[in-house]
């Protein structure tokens, strides 16, 4: 019993003398050095941020909380910003917003917060270097595109030059504030054409974007970046669904679309004068749903590309081509389709023969024209399946170039991209109504091979295409209002036949392979073309082979009203 108090004597100076190293531990555990934070750059070069600037955090070891991020160069600071969440080894986005611009240089990171199991916040500082990056030269950015099923996703196609491969790549999408939404990268080299995928971070409406795209070209150790501006559809309308039963070839039935009718208009013009046609050359545009695509024009090149953004669905491409060089003309049918194993592109010539040399010389042949396109893309589904009836979208543009003298060459090109969308039926708005039908194999047409949709003012369109050698494959305007007029153009190979229908029935037939293009409008009396509607339809169709497998039919119409 007498012991006790030698024992208590003895853990007090024990836990005394234990003291002092517990503290000094735990302070060592929470000094600024030890706070577990690593912190990088997407790119280092500075002209590939606008507004913000996305670090990428990660926590090396314990769990951090309060993480804030300061960017001094020269004692001012340039950038902050914090993370609104625990920090952990999976890391995490810091975006910081800019005060100015980024400059190229040497800048100091202040990191500041709290690990797991310190009582207090610390601040760390290290050395984040930002370079100046040459303009990266790529063959062309296509425009981007919604990933199908994915709203807060957007595809961009990029094409290095031949021969130089792109590392390290690096995309960033800036609204017109400035602001990151969006981000993507692709550490695997590039050789070819190769869809990238960037995520968004936020809501990104339809609309003009900044992409930033930074990568090391070849050999280079250091980035370029290449600056641009990309047009982001609205989500892709969806597709439209086919018909519940198959329809008596002479009752057409309503067919219900889920698309309230409107339509995601493109309007694109690229023009340039007095030789000065470098960063001008070359627009692109959406096609919600299927891919993108962009309009060229230089001395050196001309054409439409349209790039589908799923290899594994057969798109196709219509276009009624005329072109004019004043002393002669020609006009032509252009169809164009994906199959498994082609180009996963279309191109299609602005220009007939080679084009002239930059430097003026009499190199090429084609130094001056002037014309027009109009047709329709549509995606008809996965290959191998029994056809799906999507949204197609029209295409309008028509072009005029003169590069006959060194120095004072120019072009204009106007381009009018349209698809179905949301929207309304109130007097003067812009519409559109889609007609797709498709299908593959004459046993999978029942409940396929029809779709009507109400005009209002008009009546209902109608457009069939039935199996069999004696199936009817036509566009009918059901119900017409009194004076509809329909002035209609068939266009076949080099051919055009034309059409007026002023009374009922009015009825197209639809050509095995080509394009009809036609107007509905109210006549009046007065001879005006009041509330003037445009038709395209593209047609093509199979329907006698031996083999009932290998028989299909793909109609891609549109109904506008302007």
């Amino acid at each position: 019993m007498r012991r006790a108090p030698a024992i208590a004597l003895g853990l007090a100076a024990l836990a005394g003398a234990l003291a002092p190293s517990s503290a000094a531990a735990q302070a060592a555990r929470c000094s600024a050095s030890a706070l577990p934070v690593a912190v990088v750059a997407p790119t280092p070069a500075a002209a590939a941020y606008g507004k913000e600037l996305p670090l990428l955090a990660r926590s090396t070891g314990r769990r951090v909380t309060g993480l804030t991020l300061r960017l001094t160069r020269r004692g001012r600071t340039v950038a902050r910003g914090a993370l609104g969440r625990a920090l952990t080894t999976s890391g995490g986005r810091v975006r910081l917003t800019v005060e100015g611009a980024l400059r190229a240089g040497a800048h100091r990171l202040a990191v500041s917060g709290r690990a797991s199991g310190c009582a207090r916040t610390v601040t760390t500082t290290r050395s984040l270097r930002f370079s100046a990056a040459r303009r990266l030269a790529v063959t062309g950015v296509d425009e981007g595109d919604r990933t199908p099923g994915a709203p807060r996703q957007v595809t961009v196609r990029v094409r290095p030059r031949a021969g130089v491969p792109l590392r390290l790549v690096r995309a960033t999408l800036l609204d017109a504030a400035g602001r990151t939404v969006g981000t993507g990268r692709r550490d695997a080299a590039i050789t070819r054409a190769t869809p990238l995928t960037l995520a968004l971070s936020r809501d990104a409406g339809a609309g003009t974007y900044e992409l930033v795209l930074s990568a090391r070209s070849g050999k280079e150790r250091a980035s370029r970046v290449l600056r641009r501006a990309l047009v982001l559809a609205a989500a892709p309308p969806a597709p439209l669904p086919t018909p519940a039963t198959s329809l008596a070839p002479t009752t057409p039935v309503e067919t219900p679309t889920g698309v309230t009718p409107g339509v995601f208009a493109q309007g694109i013009s690229l023009r340039w004068s007095a030789g000065t046609g470098a960063g001008s050359e070359q627009r692109g545009f959406a096609v919600p749903g299927i891919g993108s695509g962009e309009v060229v024009c230089s001395p050196r090149a001309q054409y439409l590309r349209v790039v589908p953004s799923d290899g594994s669905h057969e798109t196709s491409m219509v276009l009624w081509t005329h072109r004019d060089w004043t002393d002669w003309r020609e006009s032509a049918l252009r169809e164009s389709t994906t199959t498994l194993g082609s180009s996963p592109e279309f191109l299609e010539g602005l220009n007939k023969f080679s084009a002239p040399a930059w430097d003026g010389s009499s190199n090429g042949s084609e130094k001056r024209s002037h014309g027009y396109m109009v047709g329709v893309v549509s995606d008809r589904g996965p290959f191998g399946g029994p056809g799906e009836a999507r949204t197609p979208t029209t295409i309008r543009i028509s072009w005029d170039w003169d590069f006959t003298t060194g120095g004072a060459e120019r072009c204009s090109v106007d381009l009018d991209v349209h698809t179905e969308g949301a929207g309304g039926d109130g007097p003067g708005t812009l519409q559109a109504r889609s007609l797709p039908v498709t299908w593959r194999g004459s046993a999978t047409a029942a409940g396929r091979d029809a779709v009507v949709r109400d005009v209002p003012g008009f009546g209902r369109v109608a457009v069939e295409c039935r199996p069999g050698p004696s199936g009817s494959r036509r566009l009918t305007v059901v119900d017409p209002a009194p004076g509809l007029r329909v002035d209609a153009w068939t266009f076949q190979g080099s051919d055009t036949t034309g059409v007026s229908l002023v009374a009922a029935p009015y009825v197209l037939e639809l050509p095995t392979n080509g394009l009809v293009q036609g107007e509905l409008w109210i006549d009046d009396g007065t001879g005006r073309k009041g509330d003037l509607h445009e038709l395209l339809v593209a047609s093509r169709w199979k329907v006698n082979d031996p083999d009932p497998a290998q028989n299909a039919c793909g109609l891609a119409g549109q109904v506008l009203r302007r």
